[in-house]
This record gives structure tokens, sequence and C-alpha cells, in this order.
């Protein structure tokens, strides 16, 4: 069962609003993601060396942020990195999967690895919402051992999202989604993508999308604030300026919480200018934010933020992230 039957069976999954009524347990449909399967003998150690956060010493109970970045240290894509057995899993949204497919395969050469797309075997969904662990028991989902981020269970993953608020994507093969279905509907109010997509925002989740990709360096996307950057690891593409970004002090950007009012979604990518017309950042992530207007994570000079910002015309105003940021520049 793909996307298809799954919305032909459940159209309310298509059709769900952006928040569920009360803050109850939420889930969401998300064809929006993806994963890409890596396997092979040489697995961890080919990995290691592309991401910015460590493979080789993940655990099956463990998931990771990282970044795949181009040479000069631009972030093709974020992925959160999980496995399944002795194999791999790199989630990120399915518009960049081929992107980053073909990318990782010129660095295989003579490795034992294999990389495929699995996206029409991995269906993903988001869960969130008040009392979530005891609706995960209710459906036979038990949620992660405490200080652990994955639990697997009959043909599912369960990966817990960083941040306090507990948040969890649920990745399932096309069977287990069939043997699941009916007990997640009774168990668990329909949201929308685009409402998930707002709980990332919230969360200062940070996706980057085809349309982004090579525009900013890991830390002006806060990845080394949420676990996605480890800095003692090996080289990787772009470690260098990646490296030089924490210990030289060039920072100048980070990703910040704004609202924005307009009659339609400014797109990623779009720019955000101060009163003087100057460009001082762009758009990472954007979505609807139930009450007339739009939220986004925008990646701007940390030297605007006490100026007048705008977007496409519409004035920007900075909203609180459930994390801190040092707004010190070099």
């Amino acid at each position: 069962m793909g996307w298809q039957e799954i919305f032909a069976t459940a159209p309310e999954l298509q059709t769900a609003p952006a928040a569920a009524e009360g803050n109850s347990p939420a889930i969401a449909a998300l064809p929006g993601f993806g994963v890409l399967g890596v396997s092979g003998a040489d697995a961890a150690g080919f990995l290691h060396n592309q991401l910015s956060n460590d493979a080789e010493n993940l655990g099956p109970d463990e998931s990771r942020l990282a970044a795949y970045c181009s040479p000069k240290g631009r972030v093709i894509a974020v992925v959160l990195l999980y496995r399944e057995g002795e194999d791999f899993r790199l989630l990120a949204p399915v518009d960049l999967l081929d992107t980053l497919r073909k990318r990782l395969t010129m660095f295989v050469l003579r490795s034992k690895v294999s990389i495929t797309d699995l996206s029409a075997e991995r269906l993903v969904w988001g869960l969130g919402g008040r009392g979530l662990a005891e609706t995960l028991d209710a459906v036979g989902l038990g949620a992660p051992d405490t200080g652990k981020t994955v639990g697997h269970e009959d043909g599912t993953s369960l990966l817990r999202l960083p941040g306090e608020t507990a948040r969890y994507l649920l990745i399932s093969t096309p069977d287990a989604a069939t043997r699941r279905l009916t007990a997640l509907r009774a168990q668990f109010l329909p949201q929308s993508a685009e409402g998930w997509a707002l709980g990332d925002i919230r969360a200062g989740l940070p996706w980057v999308l085809d349309a982004t990709r090579e525009t900013w360096v890991p830390q002006t996307l806060n990845l080394d604030l949420i676990g996605g950057i480890n800095f003692r690891k090996g080289c990787y593409p772009g470690q260098e300026v990646v490296a030089r970004m924490k210990y030289l002090g060039k920072l100048k950007r980070r990703c910040y919480r704004i609202s924005l009012s307009g009659s339609e979604a400014p797109a990623p990518g779009s720019e955000v200018r101060d009163g003087d017309e100057k460009l001082v950042g762009e758009l990472v992530n954007v979505a609807a934010d139930g009450a007339g207007g739009y939220e986004a994570l925008a990646a701007l000079r940390m030297d605007a933020l006490d100026k007048p910002l705008s977007c496409e015309g519409h004035p920007v105003t900075l909203r609180d992230l459930p994390y801190e940021i040092s707004n010190e520049t070099a």
C-alpha cells in the first residue's frame, strides 16, 4: 500500500487541518519526505567521511541530524541518519533524494557500498501532540527507551526528533502501514503536512530543499545547536570551511523563526531585506500559521536583527525558538 492507496482508504489524511483539536495526539502523512538506503561492508566508514556527523559510532537505537555539504561547505541536504539492522538510512525531503543519491554515488569508487532510493518502500509519518507516549503504547509503538532516539517494531522505525517537546517520525514499510492504519486512525487525529512543517519551524528544525541547496553553511542553519555537527570527527566535504566558522569566528548569519503576513506564502529562498532594501537573508522553510499568516525559518545576518525587516513587502517579526542563539558576530 503506497500513498495513493492510503489516501484512498483514509482521505482525511489529505484534507486534515493544520493542528489537531485541543493539541490531541496527531498523525500527519508526509509524502514530501523520503529515505535513501546505504548498505554494504564499507557503509559506516563511507558515510562517516561524507556527513558532518558521526556515522561509525551510530547505534541501532540512535538517530542523528547531519549535513551533506559541497566542498565549499554549503549544505546540499540536511538528513536524519539512522540504522535498520546493519544498513543505514538517510531521511530527507523527497525532492532532494535523487540529487543526494547521485552526489553520494560519485564518491563510492571502490568502496563496498550500495545507495538506493527506498521512498516507495519506506513511508514517512509525523506523530505529535499531548499524551503521545500513552497513545504510542495503544497502537503497539512504544516510545524509544530513555536516552534513546529510535525504536524498531514490526516493519517500522520510530525516530524522536530533537527538542524538548516529544515529536516523532514514523517510518514504515507499506505492509506495516496497511496493518497499522486502522489503529493509527482510531488513536490519532489527522494533521496536515503543512501543520507538521509548522511544528518543525517552531522547533527550529531546518530542511534544505532542492531550490535552496548549496545556499548556507551548516552553522547558519543552527545545525551545531541541535546536534547536527560533530567537530571531533575526521574530514568530510566542506569540513575545513565548517571548522573555520567555529574556531576563527567568521559566522555572520543564523537561522531565526519569524512571522509575516501576505495573501500567498513566500517560497523558500525568498529574500529578506532591511529598511534600506539591503539584502540581509533568505527564507529557509515556510508554513501557514493557521491564523491567516505565515511562519518561517530565515537565515538572517545577526547585525540586522535590530532593524525593520521585510519579505516581499511584508513586515517580518522575530519569534522565539526553543534554543538559545548567541548574536555575537565576528
